[in-house]
């Protein structure tokens, strides 16, 4: 009977210890439960400052290629307005010779 009784204490003190770990692992996993989740979105947020990031630099890429375009149609369109202007000079000059042909 004796060693009935110190088994029943020893098993309570097992259950004791069992439900203090048991109690301790729902907390530890209630934290890691916050952690994942800041981590999480953390992780978005990352993620989107990045793609607004790299959209950003799209932008500006598209942009200067457009400013260099504009730059590059300009210069065209000026050499164009000297050939137009030279060859308004040389019908000028040469209109006689042109229409006797």
């Amino acid at each position: 009977m004796f060693q009935a009784a110190a088994k029943k204490v020893t098993l309570k003190g097992t259950v004791k210890v069992t439900a203090t770990a048991l109690s301790e692992a729902t907390a530890a996993l209630g934290i890691a439960r916050v952690v994942v989740a800041a981590a999480a979105k953390a992780l978005q947020e990352a993620i989107k400052a990045e793609s607004m990031g790299v959209e950003k630099r799209e932008k500006t890429k598209k942009a200067a290629a457009a400013a260099a375009w504009d730059t590059s149609f300009a210069g065209i369109q000026a050499k164009l307005k000297d050939v137009d202007t030279n060859y308004v000079a040389f019908k000028t000059k040469y209109k006689d010779f042109i229409t006797r042909l």
